[in-house]
């Protein structure tokens, strides 16, 4: 979520995100997401006390090389359960979908229907590696 002024599909932007977020059960940042979570919702001007304290991830997981000291202190003490996973050989994407098949397969014997939400858009190499992530993955999660 980017909040942009200058932008008239803004709105249309956050409101896609906020009905994602109302209708998700479990929601996981990976890593620096969280980063840009904060930024949109806790540190932006116009964010309300209600937005503040409503877009709190249940999870946190990545290497952490790109989560801010801030803002893993600020979700820490609203609960969020932050994962570091120092695996060079996986990234932040695939790390958070492998916290997603852990707490399916310990609450359910049913697949989870996972969306994602801004995994692309950025690092051509970053891009790559979420579109090999959501191949491995397929099986694991319903479509």
């Amino acid at each position: 979520l980017q909040p942009n002024n200058n932008n008239n599909n803004n709105n249309d932007e956050t409101s896609l995100f906020e009905r994602l977020w109302d209708l998700s059960k479990v929601r996981i940042c990976a890593d620096g997401g969280a980063n840009r979570l904060f930024d949109a919702t806790v540190n932006a001007s116009t964010s309300s006390i209600e937005m503040k304290q409503k877009f709190i991830p249940n999870i946190i997981r990545g290497d952490l090389d790109s989560l801010r000291n801030d803002v893993r202190d600020y979700y820490r003490s609203k609960g969020s359960q932050i994962e570091k996973d120092p695996d060079q050989n996986t990234n932040d994407f695939d790390k958070a979908l492998q916290a997603i098949q852990r707490l399916q397969d310990d609450t359910t014997s049913s697949k989870w229907r996972v969306c994602v939400y801004g995994a692309f858009g950025g690092r051509l190499d970053h891009n790559m590696a979420n579109i090999q992530a959501l191949y491995k993955w397929q099986h694991v999660f319903d479509r």
